[in-house]
This record gives C-alpha cells, structure tokens and sequence, in this order.
C-alpha cells in the first residue's frame, strides 16, 4: 500500500482494488455505499467466510443485475438501493474507511483513473465515525432490494439496452431517493412509510436471525425425532418457542438482553440446542403435528383455499399459534374464536378466501402481501394481525420468510440478535 493511503489506478502498485481485497478478505463487518455496482466475487467470498455485508447500490444502467442476484442470494448479504441522486462511494471496514471516486466495478477498482483516500490510521477515528453516521443514515433511507424489485430492474436493464434512450426503461422503477436539501426529496407516503418499514424488518431483522439458528441446528445433525419428515424450519420454530418459555421467562429476560457478536450467539444456540434435543419438556402440544397437517391440507394450495367453508377456514387459522392467542381476549375460549373472526370480517367468505390466496400463494414482494392483509381495504382481516401473517405464510413456505411470532421474536432478542419483538 502506498504511504499517503491515497489510490489513483496509476500505472505501478496503487490500484483501489488493492486496499479493497485486503479489507474484504478479513473484516468480520463490512458496509459499502455506490451507484454503480458490477463486481461481487470478493463480496461472496467474504459472506462465504461469515463476514456480515450490507451493500448499498443505485438501481441504474451502469449496475449489473446479475451481481446483484449473486449477492442477494447469498448469506449474510442485506442489499438496498436507492434509483436517483446517490453518488457517494464508502467502504467501511471493522472501523477502516474508504472514501473517493471509485464505484465497485471492474473500471473502479483497477482501469480507471480514480482517487481515493483510505481512513485506517490514529487521529482518523472522528472521520470514520462521520462516514459510519452518513451510511446509517442513508442505509436507513434506501430500500430493501427483494427479488421482485431486482426482476423489474433487469427486465428494464435488458431493455435499456435495445433502445435509443438507455434511460427510460428505468423510469418504470418507482424513485427511490436520499433525503436531500432539495425540497421534498427522500419524502414517503403513508403507505409506502409502512412497506419500507416491513420490508427491513422481515428481511433485515427476522430472516437473517432466523436463518443463523437453523444454520446452526444444522450444523450440529441432531434432530428430534418429532421432526423428522418436515421442514427443517418447522422444529426451528418450535426451538424458539422452548427458548422463551424455559429460558426467556419474564419480560425483563429479552427486554434487557444486550446484543451479542456471531459467534457468541452460535455458542449459546449451541448449548441450548443440546438441551432442546434431550430434554422431556418440548412445550410441543399434544395435537400440533395433527393441526400442522391441516393447516397445509386447507391452505396448501389457492384450491384447497376455495374449496373450504367458514369452518374449515377458521379451524385452520386456530393451528397458527398467533392467531390462537386471541383466546386471551375472547370471551368463550376457542370455541367462540371462529364466530369472532367471521363477525370481524362480516362473514364473507369469498374475500377472505381471495386474501388468503393472495397472502399465502401470490406472487408480489411477500411484505406488499402482508400490507395488504393489514391496511387494503380489497384484502385486509380483522382479527388476523402482522404476526398471523408471518407464522402462517412462514409456516407453509419457509423459503419466502421465516415463520416468525411474537414468542420466537422475544427468544430472538434473549438470545442476542438485534430484532424488534412487536
């Protein structure tokens, strides 16, 4: 590296890519912010390693969207995007810094003329910690990039590229912009506030965490005997659920839980993990593994959906268990349940059948799917709150996300992870 810690891409040894790959290849957190993105081998590689990356890219012609699949699809990978105005390029490297003109592409980091300057020596400490302040705070104006947001980028990518204005097809994009001193830049409708806020909670908050704990199930090969033949994060779930009610007890336990590091949190899931495979008391009820096949009987599918009564449906929703602890505030326990729901949803079977569908097997962003449980006035149940959606779509297609409760959330928090319980 050369002795100023200033990078051009001039002909010798200064190339950005230098100083890029050594950081990549050993900081344990790394946070990086540019318009335009094309390069991904050394991000894979380091979440390969357990490195924890939050990437920050512009949705635009100059970003490749098959990199950004690459990274999306990779573990300990959160990527956002912002579509205009952003054109700030840091890296952030377990307290080094990077700041200047190179983008993430191949022409950044080595071809093309470039200065930037690396923070990783005594007395830089307050301007690091400034570029840390100015990501988090754009990290938390961007969006979070979900798979039907990268499909709608490439199809206009792939179409910028067969037409005389390369810049149109991304107008199709909804504009995603940095708070700015421009006069109502970076400003949210209602509506918008609130799929942005669910969309970093699922993806950000409960999928990464969960997925750490089943990793770590994983890991270790054992398994109940109970689970044998399901979704492995079906006893994931039920995990969890031993973990509040045996170790997480008492609001105070997740409340004051202070937030660990990775690999301190594997080593508690691990322990834990042991007494859950042995232990007696599994806090399973007697009936689950009955009421779990009949939730994928009735909801399985959109016909099977369509083709269940008003009992049938209500019956259903009793096996997810956010759904059942309504008993707490119905007179009449579970039997009055069911006459509850149908009464807050005046009876209508065919539109809660179409928000079912829509919920469990619709094919936009799953966080639109639960908004429109919660706030669509064409879609949306009472009774049946943003909990109930993610346990239930959770429970039937883990793939999409997490089935996630209020109660696995808390054992979430006891054990360390950085996720909001409500």
């Amino acid at each position: 590296m050369t002795n100023s810690g200033i990078y051009t891409n001039s002909p010798g040894q200064d190339q950005v890519l230098r100083p890029y790959t050594v950081h990549m290849g050993t900081a344990s957190s790394i946070r990086i912010a540019v318009p335009y993105f094309t390069r991904a081998s050394e991000i894979l590689q380091a979440a390969a390693r357990g490195a924890r990356i939050e990437l920050l890219v512009g949705l635009n012609r100059s970003t490749d969207p098959s990199a950004l699949r690459s990274v999306l699809n990779s573990p300990n990978c959160l990527v956002r995007y912002f579509t205009d105005r952003y054109h700030a390029k840091v890296f952030l490297f377990d307290g080094v810094a990077m700041l200047g003109s190179a983008n993430l592409t191949g022409g950044g980091m080595a071809s093309n003329r470039e200065a930037t300057l690396v923070l990783d020596q005594p007395g830089d400490e307050e301007r690091i910690l400034e570029l840390e302040l100015f990501f988090a705070q754009v990290w938390d104006s961007a969006e979070v990039l979900t798979p039907q947001i990268l499909k709608q980028f490439k199809d206009a990518w792939d179409k910028s590229s067969r037409l005389g204005n390369p810049d149109a097809p991304f107008q199709m994009l909804r504009s995603v912009e940095p708070p700015t001193v421009l006069s109502g830049s970076g400003r949210k409708s209602a509506q918008q506030y609130v799929l942005s806020g669910l969309q970093k909670l699922i993806y950000g908050e409960y999928r990464p965490a969960f997925a750490e704990v089943s990793d770590v199930l994983r890991e270790l090969g054992l398994r109940r005997p109970e689970f044998v033949g399901f979704d492995p994060s079906v006893e994931t779930n039920r995990f969890l659920n031993w973990v509040r009610l045996e170790h997480a007890v008492g609001e105070a336990s997740w409340q004051e839980a202070q937030q660990r590091p990775e690999k301190d949190r594997r080593y508690l899931v691990r322990e834990l993990a042991t007494q859950w495979v042995s232990t007696m008391n599994t806090h399973i009820p007697d009936d689950y593994f009955q009421l779990l096949t009949e939730l994928r009987t009735v909801m399985g599918t959109p016909e099977s959906i369509r083709a269940s009564n008003h009992d049938q449906l209500a019956r259903a929703l009793i096996c997810v268990h956010a759904f059942k602890q309504q008993l707490r505030f119905t007179l009449g326990g579970e039997e009055a349940l069911p006459t509850k729901f149908w009464q807050m949803n005046h009876g209508d079977l065919q539109r809660v059948q179409n928000s079912l569908i829509n919920l469990v097997h619709g094919t936009d962003d799953f966080a639109e799917r639960i908004c429109a449980v919660l706030y669509d006035e064409r879609y949306k149940l009472g009774a049946f709150g943003r909990f109930c959606t993610l346990e239930l779509v959770g429970t039937l297609k883990p793939e999409q996300v997490p089935p996630i409760n209020g109660r696995m959330a808390k054992a979430l928090r006891f054990l360390g992870f950085n996720v909001r319980p409500s």
